[in-house]
């Protein structure tokens, strides 16, 4: 049973929910001190860093929320009940085409490319689990 189809489903979403809700973190508490100080160290108005603090902490949380959907779906499929693939099929193109358009934009670094990975991880869970739920 640990083997079946399903359980790899569950413990690969598992994994692309943990890597949403760490990177979640990392976001908010890494992420937007070092971008504060390269707004400070440039000029940057104080309303302009408010502005980008705000909509930095929202896409933190809504990793985090991501994350946790997709942390729940894997839990589901781990127990075998039903599962709404919807909201993890639409992180999943969310994700991946973030991914890719920032990739063509802009140079390769690894928070980048994770936005790939983990679309690409939850395309193959959406892709595999059971089309009548």
């Amino acid at each position: 049973m640990l083997g079946s189809p399903m359980r790899t489903r569950a413990v690969a979403a598992f994994a692309a929910g943990t890597l949403l809700l760490l990177s979640a973190i990392a976001h908010g508490v890494l992420g937007w001190p070092e971008l504060r100080t390269e707004l400070q160290s440039a000029g940057a108005p104080a309303d302009l860093t408010g502005s980008l603090w705000a909509g930095w902490i929202f896409g933190s949380f809504a990793m985090a929320v991501f994350g946790i959907i997709v942390v729940d779906m894997a839990i589901r499929l781990w127990r075998g009940t039903a599962v709404a693939l919807l909201p993890v099929a639409a992180i999943a193109c969310g994700y991946l085409a973030f991914g890719v358009a920032a990739l063509a934009y802009l140079p390769p670094s690894p928070p980048l490319v994770s936005f790939v990975i983990v679309g690409l991880i939850l395309l193959a869970v959406v892709a595999g689990a059971n089309k009548r739920t």
